[in-house]
């Protein structure tokens, strides 16, 4: 059944795993930094190239599967409301971790046999994109990806 992200959706952050990007740990979950509220939308996008293979023997051309790359945005929000501002000052500029991210558990951390996606982070970039009176001040966290992404893996105990 189709849903939509809102109440359905878990992001948390973790300087380190016990586990790996490819199985987390439980405990990797519960003690991350909760960014839930704080979080308006994500980007967490990989691209291929195709590398042509071409031969003189045909018209049509042929092509192989290249390297791979992965780029990761986080919009959300500043927070006045807890002091802490806690996005802007978890995810500063150079901070290195993990954003975990599960789109079925709701409110609650993912816990063993959840499926999560495990994204690699260091954080290149801050900005304020558009501060304006009458609205809400947001950020945007632009975020380099050094390792492979664990995408739809479970969580271990």
């Amino acid at each position: 059944m189709r849903y939509i992200p809102n109440q359905h959706s878990w992001f948390g952050f973790a300087a380190t795993l016990v586990g790996t990007v490819q199985a987390p740990k439980a405990s990797d979950c519960s003690g991350a930094v909760v960014l839930t509220p704080l979080i308006t939308g994500v980007t967490a996008a990989t691209t291929g190239q195709a590398v042509p293979t071409p031969a003189f023997d045909s018209l049509f051309e042929t092509s192989i599967s290249g390297t791979v790359q992965a780029n990761f945005q986080i919009d959300g929000y500043r927070d006045d409301v807890s002091g802490t501002d806690l996005l802007w000052n978890t995810l500063g500029r150079g901070v290195t971790g993990y954003i975990i991210i599960s789109l079925k558990t709701g409110s609650s951390a993912p816990v063993s046999t959840d499926k999560v996606d495990v994204w690699p982070i260091q954080v290149l970039a801050r900005t304020i994109p558009n501060l304006t009176s009458g609205q809400v001040v947001a950020c945007q966290v632009t975020c380099s990806v050094p390792q492979v992404p664990g995408e739809n893996v479970a969580v271990v105990p």
